[in-house]
């Protein structure tokens, strides 16, 4: 719910705005079982969110221009989280079909905080992923 990060965010309640944020892009867990020191990491982050609004939102760098991803012709590694909210997926599709030499992988048991959450499980398809490369 954009507007009550927004509401919380703006009122400097970062721990709220993360928990808001999570509820919509975490893994499903739930807030109360994520350990606190990860709630307190994404807490002390949680300006990027807003702060990538022009870019992610917006596409102030024009990415999304007809032809733009079809140049990216290097091997690329697309990975999601396999509890992620549809969305994730949505906006996944869509740029898997933008690019030429694209790599899919899911992260099972993992939302979209992948990278934090199961940073193992990422490190290894990567490392894979750089094995074909």
């Amino acid at each position: 719910n954009s507007g009550g990060f927004d509401a919380a965010y703006d009122a400097g309640d970062r721990m709220e705005a993360a928990r808001i944020f999570n509820t919509g892009w975490g893994d499903g867990s739930g807030w109360e079982q994520t350990p606190e020191k990860l709630r307190q990491y994404m807490a002390d982050r949680i300006h990027y969110v807003p702060a990538s609004q022009p870019f992610l939102r917006d596409d102030n760098a024009g990415l999304l221009e007809s032809g733009k991803f079809a140049r990216a012709a290097m091997p690329v590694l697309l990975m999601d989280g396999g509890t992620s909210a549809d969305m994730v997926d949505a906006i996944s599709t869509s740029i898997a079909r933008r690019l030429p030499n694209v790599t899919r992988k899911a992260i099972e048991g993992a939302g979209h905080m992948a990278p934090i959450t199961h940073p193992q499980a990422v490190a290894a398809e990567i490392r894979s992923f750089l094995e074909t490369v």
